[in-house]
C-alpha cells in the first residue's frame, strides 16, 4: 500500500475518537484493506499504478465524514470509558487525600492539645470526598468538551452550590464551590500559595462563626494544611486521570 494511502488512513484515525488502540489498528487495517481493493481493481480496469492511487483515493470519500461516522459508532464506549475513567480515579484520589489530611490536621490537633475525632472531622471527611469528586468529574467534563472548560466551572459551582443549600447537605455545597476554586487555581505560578491563604481565611471565617470554641491559630494551621493538601490532590488528580486514560487507550 502506497504512502498517500497510509497518510489518508493515519488522518481518518487521527479524528475518530476511538476509545482503544486495539480498536484503531483493526479500523485502520480495514480500511487500508478497502483502498487495496479499489487500487487492484483500477489496476485491473488497466490504469497506471499513479492514476489507479488517485482513483482509488479519491473514490475513499471525504476523510472528515469518515471519521464522524466512527465518532458517531463508538461513542457509547467512549462515554462508558469516560465514566470508568472518572470513577477510578475519583475512587484512588479520595482515599489518599482524605488519609494525607486527616493525619496532617490529627498531628495540627495534637500539637495544640485538642481532641481530634469527633463530628467535625466526619464532616472533613465529607467535605474531601465531595471536593475530590467534583474535582475529578470536572477534568472528565474537561476532557469531553474542551472548549467548555469555564462554563463548566462556572455553572458546575453555582449549580452545586444552590443542591448543597436546597438538599441541606453543606458538604455538597463546598465539594463544589472548592473545586471550581481549585480548577480555576490550578497551573498558577502562585496555585501553591493561593489555595492554603484561600482556607487559612476560611478557618478564620469559621473560627469567627463558632465565636472561638477553639484556639484561632490551630484552625487556622487545620485549614492552611487542609488548603495545601487540595492544591496537591488537583496535581495527582491529574496524573492519575492521564495514567488511566493512557492504560485504557491503549488497551
Amino acid at each position: 500500500m502506497t504512502r498517500k494511502a497510509h497518510a489518508l488512513v493515519e488522518a481518518i484515525l487521527a479524528q475518530a475518537r476511538i476509545p482503544s488502540a486495539k480498536r484503531r489498528r483493526a479500523v485502520g487495517r480495514e480500511l487500508l484493506l478497502h483502498l487495496e481493493d479499489s487500487l487492484q481493481g483500477a489496476r485491473a480496469a488497466g490504469q497506471s499504478d499513479e492514476e489507479s492511487e488517485r482513483q482509488a483515493i479519491e473514490g475513499f470519500g471525504d476523510p472528515g465524514e469518515i471519521a464522524r461516522y466512527f465518532c458517531r459508532v463508538y461513542r457509547c464506549e467512549r462515554a462508558i470509558q469516560r465514566v470508568c475513567v472518572f470513577g477510578l480515579s475519583a475512587a484512588a484520589v479520595a482515599v489518599v487525600t482524605a488519609a494525607a489530611t486527616l493525619v496532617l490536621q490529627a498531628g495540627v490537633a495534637a500539637g495544640f492539645g485538642l481532641p481530634f475525632w469527633d463530628r467535625h472531622t466526619l464532616r472533613e471527611i465529607f467535605d474531601i470526598l465531595a471536593t475530590v469528586a467534583v474535582y475529578a468529574a470536572m477534568v472528565a467534563l474537561e476532557r469531553a468538551f474542551p472548549a467548555w472548560r469555564a462554563w463548566q466551572i462556572v455553572l458546575g459551582g453555582v449549580a452545586g452550590a444552590l443542591a448543597g443549600m436546597a438538599l441541606h447537605a453543606p458538604f455538597v455545597a463546598f465539594g463544589f464551590a472548592s473545586a471550581a476554586f481549585l480548577r480555576m487555581t490550578r497551573g498558577s505560578a502562585v496555585g501553591w500559595g493561593v489555595a492554603p491563604l484561600a482556607f487559612a481565611m476560611l478557618g478564620i471565617l469559621f473560627w469567627a462563626r463558632l465565636r472561638g470554641a477553639y484556639p484561632l491559630a490551630a484552625g487556622v494551621a487545620s485549614w492552611t494544611v487542609a488548603g495545601a493538601a487540595y492544591q496537591a490532590m488537583t496535581h495527582l488528580a491529574a496524573r492519575v486521570d492521564r495514567k488511566l486514560w493512557t492504560r485504557l487507550e491503549e488497551g
